[in-house]
């Protein structure tokens, strides 16, 4: 199993980050839903499209993004730069969130979706630590931190909640915007 965070530096290793740059939705989650088939099943829908969804609410480039700037700043000022890209997809688990508001509805078994959830959270505490031990590498007097995302252009005119009975009308109510 891959980690939940994956971590790559850039620069000088002997010295303190001067940036860090996070990309909590930017990971397409597929090798996460892969090593955690239960996720798939407990959704209870057609897998096609709840990898949509996922797809859907990934923030497509902004891992690659981060990596090209992590690179240029580095080669051309020699700052020391990080890249930590969370691999939970959005779509299962806000990462970006507090740990209160980060579950998706997105289970058809209520029990099911509190043992997942329960465990996610624990997930969370761990990442959570794993991203202050990172924090901590950061340049006391002049250290950034950088989320990056990337956005749809555009926003569904309803406002359709995400739930797997609808899963498919919430999908097309962003692809039809």
């Amino acid at each position: 199993m891959r980690p939940l965070l994956e971590v790559q530096s850039y620069g000088e290793i002997c010295k303190p980050f001067d940036l860090i740059l996070f990309s909590p939705h930017g990971d397409d989650g597929a090798e996460f839903l892969e090593e955690n088939p239960v996720i798939l099943n407990a959704h209870g829908g057609a897998r096609n499209i709840f990898y949509d969804f996922v797809a859907l609410e990934c923030d497509q480039g902004a891992t690659k993004l981060a990596y090209k700037i992590a690179m240029k700043l580095s080669e051309e000022t020699k700052f020391r730069c990080a890249v930590v890209v969370d691999r939970i997809p959005r779509a299962v688990w806000d990462m970006n969130r507090s740990i209160k508001n980060a579950a998706r509805n997105i289970f058809n078994d209520e029990s099911l979706a509190e043992i997942l959830n329960r465990r996610l959270r624990q997930i969370d505490a761990e990442v959570r630590a794993d991203k202050e031990r990172i924090l901590q590498q950061l340049s006391p007097s002049h250290g950034y931190v950088l989320d990056i995302h990337t956005m749809a252009a555009f926003s569904p005119v309803d406002r359709i909640p995400e739930m797997p009975s609808n899963m498919e009308k919430y999908i097309r109510n962003f692809v039809d915007a």
